[in-house]
């Protein structure tokens, strides 16, 4: 589709405030330079509310993914309310951009939808995960219905075999349907939301279908569409899957990248597959705070899929059941935080960063005091 034809269709779909809040996005998260112009070069004067977050409305899963940290847990599934998720939302006023995956299972929450449906009547932009095992049809048009800004489809092979050895207790050629059926659905009510972005986590079990992948996402499109897919290496190594994560050689890069030109695929690879990564004082994904299951705020989401749920709630920011969100940002905590962070000083919650140089991480005695006390 033409880029002048997509412009007007995504205003039809989305109004002006819909466009407003993608402009939001990108100009704030979605581009490295504006990103780092706005919330870096003017640090600390846009330290307003944030307008984006991350909010896990589940815990629960159906699957034990080789992968997740959730296949390791040992600690009971819980399902946010449906009351405690508005009373989230109306801490942020000005919000723009919502995720509503964490992890676990979204659609296993009874009120996933009807939350979705609340945060776009606010006309705020919706982003989920999903691994499209449970994405029945009816779900599909529910979500075709609400216009969710985009769907992040999470799926690491190009095989049945790979997959189910993966993604353990899902069914590839459910999933394959299940992704037909929304692109059918989608379609039919001639619209382009939900867009849908392909996840493919490499380990060693799935380095080799890179190639293979992309043709896969060129037969469930049925070549009607440009696909797009977002690959990544596992983002942090902990003892449970020790020989899973694995180096990915040049030579997969550049041969994936000249089939999905063949193909007309988009594809793209995640800020912890190159080996050199940039100082910690380029982040600004403390704009984008997570929040758990039962209200812990914690900077970022790069801490989780490490499996230190406990490591992360010891140093959290606060918990937005216990504390309003604005007390919390305004804490001593956060501002000492953020400024750590602007002046290249790697604090202890992100001493595991995937994304970032934070090898130059070491123990300070005042910063860990702040974080036992109660302040």
């Amino acid at each position: 589709m033409p880029s002048l034809q997509k412009a007007k269709k995504i205003f039809r779909e989305q109004g002006v405030r819909g466009v407003y809040n993608k402009l939001w996005y990108t100009m704030t998260y979605g581009k490295d330079t504006p990103r780092k112009l706005i919330l870096k070069t003017l640090f600390p004067y846009l330290l307003h509310l944030p307008r984006l977050i991350e909010v896990e409305t589940t815990t629960r899963c159906h699957l034990k993914c080789v992968m997740c940290e959730h296949t390791y847990w040992n600690e009971v599934g819980r399902d946010m309310s449906y009351d405690e998720f508005v009373y989230i939302i109306g801490q942020f006023p000005h919000l723009k951009w919502v995720g509503m995956t964490g992890i676990g299972t979204s659609f296993l929450n009874k009120d996933f939808l009807r939350m979705i449906e609340y945060v776009k009547s606010k006309k705020i932009d919706v982003e989920i995960y999903d691994a499209f095992h449970l994405l029945t049809k009816d779900r599909a048009k529910e979500l075709v219905r609400l216009k969710v800004d985009k769907i992040i489809a999470s799926i690491d092979a190009a095989t049945s075999a790979t997959y189910e050895k993966i993604r353990i207790g899902s069914n590839f050629e459910q999933v394959k349907q299940n992704l037909s059926d929304f692109f059918d659905i989608r379609r039919e009510a001639g619209q382009i939301y939900p867009q849908v972005v392909f996840h493919y986590i490499i380990s060693k079990y799935n380095l080799y279908e890179t190639e293979k992948f992309i043709e896969l996402l060129y037969e469930v499109t049925r070549g009607k569409e440009r696909p797009s897919v977002f690959f990544t290496s596992i983002l942090h190594q902990y003892k449970e899957i020790e020989g899973l994560p694995t180096v990915i050689p040049e030579e997969i890069v550049e041969a994936t990248n000249r089939r999905a030109l063949e193909l007309n695929v988009l594809a793209a690879w995640n800020k912890n597959v190159p080996r050199r990564k940039a100082d910690v004082c380029n982040c600004t994904y403390w704009s984008m705070p997570f929040i758990f299951v039962d209200g812990t705020v914690i900077p970022c989401c790069a801490g989780n899929e490490g499996n230190r749920r406990e490591f992360q709630r010891k140093y959290a920011m606060g918990n937005i059941f216990q504390t309003p969100f604005k007390q919390i940002w305004k804490s001593e905590k956060y501002y000492k935080f953020r400024n750590r962070v602007h002046n290249n000083v790697v604090p202890v919650q992100c001493q595991f960063c995937p994304s970032f140089h934070v090898s130059t991480y070491h123990e300070n005695t005042e910063e860990l005091k702040l974080w036992e006390s109660k302040a």
